[in-house]
């Protein structure tokens, strides 16, 4: 089966920004059956987008692990969602790399008796 021509580079990137859209909605729609309010909120529905966005790129590096023509078909025609999907990967990576770990914290900092 020829799995390089449905990777087109227009197909693949109509495909992640429509992942993108929809993946905007699935937080909203959570919230609005569990009763929270505000249903809508900018800072986590920019973090979805960016997460829907690095989605299908992501997930077409780890289908390239597999085979090498749909390596090279992906980093020919679809550039710019490849780096975007990297980048959004490394951002988080970074982010949790970075994220201050509470098994680190000294018992007064936790709120426990200090000496």
């Amino acid at each position: 089966m020829n799995w390089t021509a449905a990777l087109s580079g227009s197909a693949v990137d109509m495909f992640s920004i429509l992942v993108a859209a929809g993946v905007v909605f699935i937080r909203p729609i959570r919230r609005r059956f569990k009763g929270y309010k505000p249903c809508f909120d900018v800072r986590s529905c920019t973090k979805d987008l960016f997460n829907g966005v690095a989605l299908v790129p992501l997930l077409l590096l780890i289908a390239a692990v597999f085979s090498k023509e749909i390596m090279q078909e992906a980093l020919q025609t679809n550039k710019v969602f490849m780096a975007i999907g990297g980048c959004v990967g490394v951002i988080f990576v970074l982010g949790e790399l970075l994220k201050p770990d509470p098994t680190l914290e000294t018992p007064s900092q936790m709120g426990g008796p200090s000496r």
